[in-house]
């Protein structure tokens, strides 16, 4: 494991005597308090999960460009999809428009943002979304299928 050992005493069982607690202590990157967390990286553009506080998975990403910036924070999954429609009207006929059928392996964390696959584009490791984290298709459906609703996400610098 990563970390140490952590040495306590106390009187557990109210003898009046100290016993002496010793307890695993992993190593934390960030304000992961549940079983299952994501953090998503945006300087490095990777994203990663963690089981009890150790990462499991390392993944490359690619999320927002600066004018559509992928969101800052603490949040959650709240909803998932295997597959759905992701549109987006900036204006009639401007050039930022989309409309993408089939975005698989969809995870809502905050607002309109997901993480999700992105089969599109080959271009991870570098910024490319309007917002989104986007993932290779593989990458996503593993994440997909490990995380739960409710796993904590952070997004930071």
């Amino acid at each position: 494991f990563k970390g140490g050992i952590i040495f306590r005493d106390a009187d557990i069982d109210g003898d009046g005597e100290l016993e002496l607690i010793v307890a695993k202590e992993t190593l934390s990157t960030g304000p992961h308090t549940t079983v299952k967390s994501i953090l998503v990286d945006l300087s490095e553009q990777k994203l990663y999960s963690y089981y009890r506080g150790e990462i499991e998975s390392e993944y490359l990403i690619s999320s927002g460009l600066s004018r559509f910036e992928t969101p800052k924070g603490d949040f959650a999954i709240t909803r998932k999809r295997e597959k759905t429609r992701m549109s987006w009207v900036y204006g009639p006929d401007h050039p930022d428009n989309y409309d993408l059928p089939d975005v698989p392996h969809a995870m809502t964390f905050v607002g309109p943002y997901n993480i999700h696959g992105a089969y599109w584009h080959n271009n991870f490791g570098v910024r490319m979304s309007h917002g989104c984290v986007n993932m290779s298709l593989p990458d996503a459906e593993e994440l997909f299928n490990w995380a739960d609703l409710g796993t904590t996400v952070v997004v930071q610098d």
